[in-house]
């Protein structure tokens, strides 16, 4: 498979280098919508999160309920619900909201299922980038965060998670519904997988593909071995009022030390890593103000065999100038698990 046009994107990691200018103006906007605004919410819930106790086993497959197929520019369109297997979800949360794109030719030889990022609602992100995949032979599934546009909870006004728990609930429903549609993925007409995702959604795709017994491609983007640097030392952490969040733990450091702890319980080298890491592509951007190199590097470093990208951009301007190079992580990352796969989108 010709990989020229993502080759040509990899330099060098970043370390020292400023974040880009969109990161810190993205960061300034994002704040007017604080997370956590509520505190921490479910304590009971996060006192398993410090004990560890965190990723059950496998859910059953999926059943997706689809509604009628759409045709869009030639493409076929299905939306679909399933129940959340993370029963702890609030009613409202809890039903899966999930799309499908395939073409209406002959059937691809293999699908990836894109995550989303934090805040990220609806799915017109994710198929602005991944879109021309389909085309190239790769289907797409897109699933719907919890707590994130159709799926907010009662009284929730914005995309910012009301509360640490929420947080980690959301997370824990992310890897959950994607092994669940994984599984659902795996009775299907693919004979080949991969999961993907972008800055949170390429986290809980590491955290997938770590869970999962069979091999998957990985498409890491953005992303490392764990959010908890990104919440608490990254331009993330100007939208989290942690004097807010001291008020209950002894002050703002005490809080932010507390944060850590419980992201940190979702660090991807705390699991063995995936059947086939080599069909690992991990994705970091040189400028990037919310992810640092050495998180991104640390997963590659954790995944022998995979293959580390660099792209001269920050965590924002990437998904506006290197969308061809994000696509080509993907197609490099199936390369790997089927080398008669598709061509580079």
């Amino acid at each position: 498979m010709d990989t020229t046009a993502a080759d040509r994107a990899e330099v060098e990691p970043g370390a020292g280098k400023p974040a880009h200018w969109l990161d810190t103006a993205y960061a300034w906007f994002a704040s007017r919508w604080p997370l956590f605004g509520e505190g921490w919410g479910d304590e009971p819930l996060l006192a398993s999160a410090d004990r560890g106790a965190l990723f059950g086993p496998a859910p059953e497959r999926a059943t997706p309920s689809w509604g009628a197929p759409g045709r869009r520019g030639g493409l076929l369109v299905r939306d679909g619900t399933f129940p959340s297997p993370e029963g702890r979800l609030p009613d409202g949360v809890r039903t899966a909201h999930v799309r499908w794109i395939s073409t209406a030719g002959p059937p691809a030889r293999a699908v990836c299922l894109v995550l989303a990022g934090s805040r990220e609602e609806g799915f017109r992100m994710r198929e602005t980038i991944h879109l021309p995949l389909v085309r190239a032979g790769i289907d797409l599934v897109l699933l719907e965060n919890p707590f994130s546009g159709l799926r907010r909870s009662a009284g929730q006004k914005s995309a910012a998670v009301r509360t640490v728990s929420d947080h980690l609930l959301l997370n824990l429903g992310m890897v959950q519904e994607a092994r669940a549609l994984l599984g659902w993925l795996g009775t299907t007409r693919y004979l080949h997988r991969a999961v993907a995702g972008y800055s949170m959604g390429g986290f809980m795709a590491a955290l997938v593909a770590a869970l999962t017994p069979e091999p998957l491609a990985v498409a890491a983007l953005a992303a490392g071995t764990t959010p908890a640097p990104v919440f608490t030392q990254g331009l993330l952490s100007r939208s989290i009022d942690f004097h807010a969040l001291g008020a209950t733990v002894g002050g703002p450091d005490r809080a932010r030390e507390r944060l850590a702890a419980l992201f940190g319980s979702a660090d991807a080298v705390r699991l063995p890593a995936p059947v086939r890491p080599d069909t690992a592509v991990i994705v970091g951007c040189t400028a990037d103000g919310y992810v640092s190199d050495a998180n991104t590097h640390a997963l590659h470093a954790h995944w022998p065999g995979s293959r580390e990208r660099w792209l001269e951009a920050g965590h924002v301007s990437a998904v506006l100038t290197h969308r061809r190079a994000l696509r080509q992580a993907v197609v490099d990352a199936l390369a790997r698990l089927d080398p008669a796969g598709a061509t580079p989108p």
